[in-house]
């Protein structure tokens, strides 16, 4: 599986088949351009939405037709199930709910957490065990660093990558990733660079160390293929 991260929550996941998922499509110039990401050129072959905010679920500038994802169910071979949860520490009444995803290709279980403003143990369960999580880091909207770190290592992923973190192209009043890396490293877990895009697999020469990577996003000029 290759994976690319466009920005802020967004990433492209291809399978071994060619089959191209889009997760969580950022509106370009989102929140009056304070975020930025890369953005594709050719459709995918699905769109997986945690939730319909416009650095989210923005789906007008994405090429094609391909069927929206906002529910369980497969695709291409391709099995997402998703889990409810509020997007805030208020049980969803101050900014509602958001889903976190499990997408199950080419033998690895892959969690897009979203936009979630706390978890408990039910939500852990319903997750159940994954290869890869793709985890808020800039707390403010979502998990602070350091809960979002322990639900990291709670849900004792293979690999994690830090997503939903301020950068010189998402002007938010969130944290840097730094925060999520240091709370990381207080529980054991190591960082290391990683790279855009990544290549993931459960076994052979292309098996990572275990830990946190570390995938800066693609310059939000780009325009993938």
């Amino acid at each position: 599986m290759r994976l690319h991260f466009l920005g802020h929550a967004s990433f492209l996941l291809t399978s071994a088949s060619g089959r191209r998922v889009l997760l969580d499509p950022c509106r370009p110039g989102a929140l009056g351009g304070k975020i930025r990401t890369a953005q594709l050129a050719s459709p995918p072959d699905a769109i997986a939405v945690t939730h319909y905010h416009e650095d989210h679920g923005w789906t007008g500038a994405v090429p094609g037709a391909a069927p929206v994802v906002d529910a369980s169910t497969t695709l291409f071979g391709i099995r997402f199930r998703a889990v409810t949860a509020p997007h805030d520490g208020q049980s969803g009444s101050r900014m509602g709910l958001t889903r976190s995803f499990v997408i199950t290709v080419d033998g690895l279980r892959v969690l897009h957490v979203g936009d979630l403003g706390e978890f408990d143990d039910e939500w852990l369960r319903a997750v159940g065990p994954v290869h890869l999580a793709l985890v808020p880091a800039g707390g403010v909207y979502t998990l602070a660093p350091d809960r979002a770190a322990e639900l990291a290592v709670r849900t004792r992923a293979d690999w994690v990558i830090p997503m939903h973190y301020r950068t010189s192209d998402v002007d938010l009043p969130i944290a840097e990733r730094g925060p999520f890396v240091d709370a990381m490293a207080q529980r054991g877990v190591a960082s290391r660079p990683a790279s855009n895009p990544a290549q993931l697999s459960r076994v052979g020469a292309e098996r990572l160390p275990r830990g946190v990577l570390l995938m800066d996003a693609l310059p939000s000029d780009t325009r993938l293929a």
